[in-house]
């Protein structure tokens, strides 16, 4: 199993941005500690430190992270810093900690000690199947006591690991692999790989005070009345009841029981957030068929019981500080410079264009988390409405599955009968809900117009549509992309100007004259627009009917010039040609501060240069440089060149990470 490298370089990133802002304050803050563990025996067999102060402690602490990984060791980090000077396998105990940056809290469902957030948590780390690390970041470092205090209160209140809220204990490093050992291998546990979980993520990572985890963590005994968010004493539930909620029970007994279960635990004095913490705390029991609904669920019930609505919740509405706002840690993209995180996407065009097949292919790189068209991307959940020519879009499947051979279990699903999203957007959220698992990442409507039964050009019928359209996508804070035609003209999407001001990011899409599918970003919303995306149709055969018939559909693939659908002087073409040509014959890997993908290729500046007046046409060196100088200035400003330092690449090309 290999290690993921990008995994990794988000983890490691966030890890180090959290322990640097916690940590400014302290003159001496001390030194991170990275354990390797043989998974043999469970023995660390070295811990490599790190000053907090490096600039280059992120590539060092991914590089150390990768090698060790592929080299079969288990890899953890530590939510604290340690005092410079400890001795080989030494990790240090808390006499030996500076500062405490963050407590995690160990959830392990198979040893029966799970715990699912109620919180908003900074980050979670899936460690296998069913198990991950929560990781509470503070806005400031804790001293060792404060910390150790806090960390036995987590403990308590979550009923998870006995390793939660251990400041000495160290947690897994996202992205690399976790290789169990033979007692864990006993328990079912198989090497698997661990990841980043961003589902908490809204616009930035939570960061906790001292004064709030106690808040929401409370130190409390109650049976009866179970309420708020800290333990609750299951000692008095009927232990079959408690088997029940544990195990659950088979498929045609499951709703009858689930009702039996709130209507003994409310009347036993359990309020409904207590009945729903307890429930959360055996997610594979009579809860499992509820899960993302749970909440919903037990005040169904409640309500009926009592033969009225449940108490209404109380919102949380927490100011933060002009201090506290910062910067997240990672950027807000789906696919970085395409697509937003979340939002409202809009993809149009004209007809016969490529649109939907363009789409279609840029969200399986999601579903599957592919790099696409060398740009990062946060792999996730996709729901593809289908609901122009739906009927057919199994061939676009079979012909994408055929082209790129994914995995079977790509969280892609399809949705291909028609729908009024007006009338029937609380019913898509439902069935989402229901019907598909996990976090979505991105509900794709193709098209407007067979999902709008109103009028276009009417501002309420188009306000009604964008309404319901939002109320979709935050239900989920997903990317809602939205795929449409365009007017009469042709210059800007059809229908009222009402959608185009919704909207946080708009890509028109055309065909240029020898046929490419170009895919422009005309703008997002809080990040630079611009991009170009040359792709071309390929035809994949895909057999025959029943009847003997061929059958064939296409697959979004790149075109062969990066520069297609750019129109360019002759001039500028022949020095972007020569540079594609240069990168394959003569190109260098880039220097790993350039921060673009492992083994990307670029040109030296100086060679391009040469070249350029050894090949162009004439005679005076003069006119040369001359041209040279005026075709890079007009490449760089349409974006299709980088110069950086005495380096130069293709721009559509490149990838920098976070």
């Amino acid at each position: 199993m290999n290690t993921d490298t990008r995994e990794v370089r988000d983890f490691v990133s966030t890890y180090v941005a959290q322990a640097r802002a916690a940590t400014a304050d302290i003159k001496q803050p001390g030194v991170l500690n990275m354990v390797l563990v043989n998974p043999a025996d469970d023995d660390v067999t070295s811990i490599y430190r790190f000053a907090i102060d490096d600039p280059n402690l992120v590539e060092n602490m991914i590089a150390d992270a990768i090698n060790a990984s592929e080299a079969g060791h288990n890899v953890y980090v530590e939510g604290r810093t340690v005092r410079p000077g400890l001795n080989g396998k030494q990790r240090g105990d808390l006499n030996d900690t500076v500062a405490v940056f963050a407590l995690t809290v160990d959830s392990d469902s198979d040893k029966g000690a799970a715990w699912t957030p109620i919180v908003p948590i900074s980050l979670a780390v899936e460690t296998s199947p069913n198990n991950a690390h929560y990781w509470f970041f503070f806005d400031k470092a804790l001293a060792p006591a404060t910390a150790k205090a806090l960390g036995d209160r987590l403990r308590a209140a979550t009923k998870a690991d006995s390793d939660t809220g251990n400041i000495c204990q160290p947690y897994r490093l996202a992205g690399t692999v976790n290789y169990p050992n033979k007692k864990k291998r006993d328990r079912g546990r198989v090497v698997s790989p661990t990841r980043t979980l961003w589902s908490d993520e809204v616009d930035e990572l939570p960061v906790w005070t001292p004064e709030r985890l106690e808040q929401e963590f409370p130190i409390t005994n109650g049976g009866g009345g179970g309420g708020g968010t800290g333990t609750f004493d299951d000692s008095a539930i009927p232990t079959d009841t408690m088997k029940v909620i544990r195990d659950g029970v088979e498929d045609g007994a499951r709703s009858n029981a689930f009702w039996n279960v709130i209507k003994a635990l409310k009347g036993d004095g359990w309020t409904i957030t207590g009945i729903v913490t307890l429930l959360e705390r055996f997610p594979n029991g009579i809860a499992n068929k509820y899960r993302g609904r749970l909440q919903r669920e037990v005040e169904r019930i409640w309500a009926k019981l009592d033969g009225g609505p449940p108490p209404p919740q109380p919102k949380r509405l927490t100011w933060k500080h002009f201090s506290a706002v910062t910067l997240p840690a990672l950027s807000n993209y789906a696919i970085k410079g395409i697509f937003p995180k979340t939002g409202l996407a809009v993809c149009w065009g004209p007809p016969k264009s490529g649109k939907s097949f363009w789409t279609f292919d840029a969200v399986m790189h999601i579903a599957t988390g592919k790099t696409y068209r060398g740009r990062n991307v946060r792999q996730g959940t996709v729901c593809y409405l289908a609901l122009e020519g739906g009927s057919g879009f199994a061939s676009r499947i079979e012909a994408w599955r055929r082209h790129h051979n994914p995995p079977k279990d790509v969280p892609f699903y399809l949705l291909d009968v028609p729908i009024d999203l007006v009338a029937d957007h609380a019913a898509l959220i439902a069935a989402i809900r229901e019907q598909v698992p996990g976090d979505i990442a991105v509900i794709v409507i193709d098209t407007l117009n067979r999902a709008m039964f109103g009028n276009e050009n009417d501002s309420k019928d188009m306000g009604q549509f964008i309404r319901a359209a939002d109320a979709v996508r935050a239900a989920f804070n997903c990317l809602m992309i939205i795929v449409h035609h365009c007017g009469v003209a042709g210059s800007r999407p059809r229908g009222h100007t009402s959608l185009a001001g919704a909207d946080d990011a708009q890509i028109m899409v055309e065909r240029d004259k020898d046929k490419n599918v170009i895919a422009k970003v005309e703008f997002m919303k809080d990040a630079e627009g611009g991009a170009v995306i040359a792709s071309k149709l390929q035809k994949i055969d895909l057999g025959t009917d029943a009847e003997g018939e061929p059958l064939s559909s296409c697959v979004a693939v790149p075109a062969d010039s990066t520069a297609a659908g750019v129109k360019l002087t002759k001039t500028q073409r022949f020095a972007f040609d020569l540079l594609q040509k240069l990168i394959t014959t003569e190109g260098v890997t880039a220097p790993a501060d350039a921060h673009l993908l492992a083994d990307f290729k670029v040109c030296r500046a100086e060679t391009w240069r040469e070249r350029f007046y050894q090949e162009y046409p004439g005679d005076k060196l003069n006119t040369k440089q001359k041209a040279l100088l005026r075709a890079t200035l007009d490449l760089e400003e349409q974006k299709l060149i980088v110069l950086w330092r005495e380096f130069v690449w293709i721009k559509a090309q490149e990838d920098k990470t976070d």
